[in-house]
């Protein structure tokens, strides 16, 4: 099944929104486009079960690539963001209720090998679509 990755960006500084994941590394929000779902909708959801931000304005579609050993369609999102802490902690609606850590990436700093992989391969085309 399709999948979307919502890219939020802070506003001001170009960093992008990451989580610790309990038992999968650094990651971006990312789920699964459901049965007769849109991809932007997918990605709003998404976004709010994920992180428990309730997007202001529409995204704007990034790219879409084939990710993982599985190849797997991804479909990427920008969203800015404006207001939000520097740290956060979100319980998930979704994901077995994993309590998500999240932060600010600096856009300029490499992915480390504590990202899980296939977020290292999704950096790349979204930095591209981003021209960063």
């Amino acid at each position: 099944m399709a999948k979307v990755c919502c890219i939020v960006v802070r506003a001001g500084s170009g960093d992008w929104l990451a989580f610790r994941h309990p038992t999968a590394g650094l990651q971006w929000v990312k789920g699964t486009i459901g049965p007769n779902e849109a991809s932007r909708d997918a990605a709003i959801r998404e976004l709010r079960e994920e992180s428990g931000i309730i997007a202001s304005a529409a995204p704007r579609f990034l790219a879409s690539a084939l990710i993982g050993t599985e190849r797997t369609r991804w479909d990427f999102w920008l969203f800015e963001a404006e207001g939000l802490p520097d740290r956060w902690t979100h319980q998930t609606e979704d994901d077995h209720g994993h309590r998500f850590h999240f932060f600010w990436h600096p856009a300029a700093e490499p992915m480390t090998a504590d990202w899980d992989p296939m977020f290292r391969e999704a950096h790349r085309v979204a930095a591209e679509a981003l021209g960063s």
